[in-house]
């Protein structure tokens, strides 16, 4: 058993296992509130304005509203363990209107029902400090001055952890016919804590459990996934070899020798004079104006004035470079020269290069390099 108030911790908790505890709270601390629909700590919390770590000492009183009765101290919030804490009186005996509960041979804990002039009944608190005084004396006296007041009401004394002063109050009380118990014989009534959360190290492990469980699952599922995509993947692949297995048999099947096709497939095929001769004019036009075209070759694929084309020639050639001169408009600048070479080199994946040559201002000589064999 810990006790704590408004101004503190006095009995401390203990180091390890669930703890149950007294809050004694003061009369002027007590607050009523009848307009907070479906009362929660959150929503008890946000009405009496606490921030941060705070967390209010409150309970629901039936169709009456909520009280509530202070904050609880951090050291308690933050405990791992379960912790639940209860107001005095819910320690208290039936039949009982007063009562003095003793703890660690120094604080005693005082209590009583009070009736208001209305007939409404509430509970009164007071917490008393013995540390300079004998307790034993202190507690005789002011339950001798009740007594002597002659009012008749049941009077509980319990004590807690006073191994000096529990002897001297039984003998002493014992005289007022006023029976002292320990406080563990004590049973909490049947309402809800003012305070109480779970043990954390509980809801933390289980957390953790389930995270584990639901990474192992996601790897799991993630492995199946990757296998089962693996494995169609080579389906898929084994199905393409099938299709392809099957549509040579079906074009090849009316061939009679099918390596003589495959024989000329892989010859190279030779570019006619009328494609180069139609290539050269329509890269020059993108220039300007034909005048003239130079298309003659030799077997090192450069041109040469006056000199035929011979048969067999455009086999032995690699590439050949073509001459053309063309007539600009005055207004065209080379920087748009350029920009028309650069995109028909682009464009044009057989034309290797496109060189300007010594030129006039209004007319350019071309020299066009062209790739002549290629795969069919």
């Amino acid at each position: 058993m810990f006790l704590i108030s408004p101004a503190g911790i006095h009995v401390p908790l203990p180091e390890k296992g669930d703890a149950i505890g007294m809050f004694v709270p003061s009369k002027s601390a007590i607050r009523h509130y009848t307009d907070i629909q479906n009362p929660s700590r959150g929503t008890v919390k946000s009405k009496v304005g606490l921030e941060g770590s705070e967390q209010p000492l409150w309970r629901a009183l039936d169709d009456r509203g909520v009280e509530f009765y202070g904050s609880v101290n951090e050291e308690v919030t933050e405990r791992r363990s379960s912790v639940s804490v209860y107001l005095p009186k819910d320690f208290l005996p039936e039949g009982f209107s007063v009562f003095y509960y003793i703890f660690n041979d120094r604080w005693v804990v005082y209590g009583e029902r009070v009736v208001s002039d209305e007939g409404a009944s509430s509970w009164v608190y007071t917490k008393f400090d013995t540390k300079d005084e004998n307790l034993a004396d202190f507690l005789i006296g002011v339950i001798s001055d009740r007594l002597v007041k002659g009012v008749r009401e049941k009077i509980c004394v319990a004590v807690d952890a006073c191994p000096e002063s529990e002897d001297l109050i039984k003998e002493g009380l014992g005289h007022f016919e006023i029976e002292v118990v320990p406080f563990s014989s004590l049973k909490i009534a049947k309402v809800k804590p003012v305070y109480q959360h779970k043990d954390f190290g509980l809801m933390m492990l289980l957390g953790f459990f389930c995270g584990f469980v639901l990474m192992a699952a996601t790897v799991g599922l993630y492995a199946k996934s990757f296998f089962e995509l693996n494995s169609v993947k080579d389906e898929v692949s084994a199905v393409r070899v099938q299709i392809q297995q099957m549509q040579s048999q079906m074009v090849l099947g009316y061939i009679s020798d099918p390596k003589a096709i495959l024989k000329i497939i892989k010859q190279e095929k030779i570019i006619p004079p009328s494609s180069l001769i139609h290539e050269t004019a329509t890269i020059s036009s993108m220039f300007g104006d034909i005048k003239s075209l130079d298309i003659s070759y030799n077997e090192a694929g450069f041109v040469r004035d006056g000199e035929d084309i011979k048969p067999g020639m455009l086999k032995r050639i690699g590439e050949v470079t073509t001459l053309s001169t063309v007539k600009i408009n005055d207004s065209q600048l080379l920087i748009d020269q350029e920009k028309v070479a650069e995109s028909i080199l682009k464009s044009k994946d057989y034309v290797s290069q496109i060189t300007r040559l010594n030129s006039d201002d209004d007319v350019i000589n071309l020299a066009i390099k062209m790739q002549l064999k290629g795969k069919r």
